[in-house]
């Protein structure tokens, strides 16, 4: 059995065009931590394009790879009770992610404050 410890996160994947990305000032193939502001106004723009959601964090994505190849895992994280938490339970029950076994062991409501940083990945 392997045990995990880690941050799970939602990966929102919008298709831009390279001028969308110069527009916004993002750089691709990079990471920038950015305030609640900054990650309102890219989710304004995601309105009206290609959006899709992916089960993020290097932990859950080593886990959730682990148990695809049928090893025996577990994990241990916070997932909140927002629309983000939401979207990421319903792609662990996804049998195409290997953990629609996956329970949550309990709940707890979402706690952010508007100034924590966030990630916005130009890849």
């Amino acid at each position: 059995m392997i045990y995990g410890i880690g941050n799970p996160l939602i990966d929102i994947i919008v298709n831009v065009e390279e001028d969308d990305l110069v527009d916004l000032g993002i750089h691709k193939g990079t990471m920038a931590l950015i305030n609640g502001e900054r990650m309102e106004e890219l989710l304004a723009f995601s309105t009206g394009h290609t959006v899709s959601y992916s089960c993020g964090g290097s932990c859950p994505n080593t886990i959730i790879a682990l148990a695809s190849l049928g090893i025996d895992v577990t994990i241990a994280g916070k997932i909140g009770s927002d629309e983000n938490g939401a979207i990421y339970r319903s792609r662990l029950r996804d049998p195409a992610s290997g953990m629609s076994w996956w329970r949550p062991c309990a709940s707890a409501p979402a706690r952010r404050s508007s100034s924590s940083p966030r990630t916005a990945n130009g890849a």
